[in-house]
C-alpha cells in the first residue's frame, strides 16, 4: 500500500508485472516449446529413414549376372515399380512435419497473446510504481513539511512576541 502526496492511497507494484510473472515461469511448465520445435525434424528424419530402408530392401532383389547376355540385370523392374511407394513415406513425413509446424506456431502465438493480455490486465489493475516516482513523492512531501514547519515557527514566534509585549 502506498499513500501518494495527493492523499490518494492504493496498492502498487514496485516491480513490473512482466518481471514478477516471467513467461518461462508462467507458461513454461505447461508448454514445452523447445521440445515441440524438434518434432518436425524427427518426423522428416523418420520419413527419410523409412524411404532409404525400403530402397535398400528393393536393391537387395537386384542382381547382375554376367553369364546372362540377354538380361544380365534381374529384379530392377520390382525396384522401379516400387519406387513410388518408397517415396510416399518421405512425402507423408514432410507433410506431417509442415502441418505440425503450422499447428505449433499457431498454438505458440495464441499462448504468447494470452500471456501478454494477462500481463496487460494485471498491470492495469495494480499499477507499477517505480522507485524514482517514490523518491519524487518523498521530496514533494518533505518540501510541504518544510513549508508547514516554517509557517508553524513564524506563528509561534509571533505569538510569543505578542505575549511578551502584552505583559
Amino acid at each position: 500500500m502506498y499513500l501518494a502526496p495527493d492523499n490518494v492511497d492504493g496498492y502498487f507494484l514496485v516491480e513490473t508485472v512482466r518481471d514478477l510473472l516471467p513467461y518461462d515461469t508462467l507458461v513454461g511448465g505447461s508448454y514445452d516449446g523447445p521440445t515441440f520445435r524438434i518434432v518436425p525434424g524427427i518426423l522428416t528424419g523418420l520419413g527419410l529413414t523409412i524411404t532409404f530402408v525400403a530402397i535398400l530392401i528393393g536393391l537387395n532383389g537386384v542382381h547382375y549376372d554376367r553369364s546372362n547376355t540377354v538380361s544380365p540385370i534381374t529384379g530392377i523392374d520390382v525396384l522401379i515399380n516400387g519406387l513410388s511407394g518408397k517415396f510416399l513415406s518421405s512425402i507423408v513425413a514432410l507433410l506431417l512435419s509442415i502441418i505440425f509446424t503450422l499447428f505449433e506456431r499457431a498454438l505458440s502465438g495464441s499462448i504468447r497473446k494470452h500471456y501478454n493480455a494477462t500481463i496487460r490486465n494485471v498491470s492495469q489493475r495494480i499499477p507499477y510504481l517505480n522507485p524514482s516516482r517514490i523518491l519524487l513523492d518523498i521530496q514533494i512531501s518533505a518540501a510541504k513539511q518544510a513549508v508547514s514547519l516554517s509557517n508553524l515557527s513564524s506563528e509561534l514566534i509571533d505569538r510569543l512576541t505578542n505575549t511578551l509585549n502584552n505583559e
